[in-house]
């Protein structure tokens, strides 16, 4: 009986310390909650708000990640749309605000029929892209920022641009608890 304690005690121990440290998990650490949406274009006319959550993975100095959630009805629970997304440059800007660019993540990528490397760039039919400026470790006092997240967002088809559809997001993040 002891043993098959002790054996069930050492199981839980075990399996519980891979809940706290797993290097692929994309861990929610800043959420902004129920965005405001203007300038929306095209097929992002109808969205009335949208959820962003900044993720880092586990052991990365800086955040890897962003999830979008887009809404269509403001009493809406469930996102119509959810957007995951890589973030692949961080610009430093004055007062320390800084810019995150962020695009579809490479394995949603290959699911596009048309894929050519020009520039080093990868330019695929579809294109999924967000600008994030982040205002919470601003340092000047220069101008009140009522929102401190401030994105452009851009969906289109082809190499072009000129069909895209655009929207621009506001709101203010918070913190997100999780498993430490």
């Amino acid at each position: 009986m002891k043993t098959k304690l002790l054996g069930i005690i050492i199981f839980l121990t075990v399996t519980n310390l891979f809940a706290i440290y797993e290097p692929s998990w994309e861990r929610p650490v800043w959420q902004a909650r129920e965005m405001s949406v203007e300038n929306s274009y095209g097929d992002f006319e109808n969205i009335k708000y949208a959820n962003l959550v900044l993720t880092r993975k586990d052991g990365a100095a800086d955040f890897t990640g962003m999830i979008l959630y887009l809404y269509d009805s403001q009493d809406s629970i469930r996102a119509s749309r959810v957007v995951n997304l890589q973030i692949i440059d961080i610009e430093e800007l004055n007062c320390g605000s800084r810019k995150y660019y962020a695009e579809l993540k490479p394995e949603i990528n290959t699911k596009s029929k048309v894929s050519l490397n020009f520039g080093g760039r990868n330019f695929v039919e579809h294109r999924f892209s967000l600008e994030l400026v982040d205002h919470t470790s601003r340092s000047c006092r220069d101008s009140a920022y009522f929102d401190l997240y401030s994105a452009f967002v851009r969906e289109g088809y082809g190499w072009a641009g000129s069909l895209d559809h655009t929207m621009e997001i506001f709101g203010n993040p918070e913190v997100v608890f999780t498993v430490q």
